[in-house]
């Protein structure tokens, strides 16, 4: 009878570990974006880098292309749907007028890859908005966050998916 007990208190502690290890080396249990974006108005241009989970937007890559796409392999072919995928999914205004970024490319940091794209601004614009649905369709509780610099004024702002729109002014 007590090694039946002590059978079963085993199985209850070991339990859990056997979950963890039943999961892809991969998962992580949050998913979450980073966008900064950076404005000079002297130069009215405007630099933006996104910093996403490789594993989540090779997911949302392969479910919009229907084929695997392995950002460690960059190419042109994968750098122009990531930067679609981007231009979609994050959106820059100034004003009212949408912003136009182009992909200069990209990098890979350890388990999260770095998307660097570059645009111009109009004249003296000092309120803008972002509409961030990054990763939104594939992640529930996708968390984006946004650090917005204007002209070595920094702010920044975080929503939850299905949420997406960010405001900055600088008067």
């Amino acid at each position: 009878m007590q090694t039946k007990k002590n059978n079963w208190k085993a199985l209850v502690l070991l339990l859990p570990v056997f979950i963890c290890l039943s999961f892809n080396s991969a998962f992580h249990p949050f998913y979450i974006s980073v966008s900064e974006i950076k404005i000079n108005p002297s130069q009215k241009t405007a630099e933006l880098s996104c910093k996403l989970f490789t594993d989540d937007i090779q997911e949302v890559l392969y479910q919009e292309y229907k084929q695997a796409i392995h950002l460690s392999n960059i190419t042109p072919s994968n750098q122009s749907k990531l930067e679609k995928y981007i231009q979609q999914h994050l959106k820059v205004y100034a004003g009212a007028q949408a912003i136009t970024f182009q992909c200069i490319g990209y990098e890979i940091e350890e388990e999260a890859v770095w998307v660097y794209l570059e645009g111009k601004v109009p004249n003296n614009e000092r309120n803008f908005s972002v509409n961030n649905t990054l990763l939104c369709e594939q992640l529930a509780g996708q968390t984006n966050i946004v650090h917005f610099t204007y002209n070595h004024t920094k702010k920044s702002s975080r929503v939850i998916c299905p949420d997406k729109q960010f405001e900055f002014s600088f008067e």
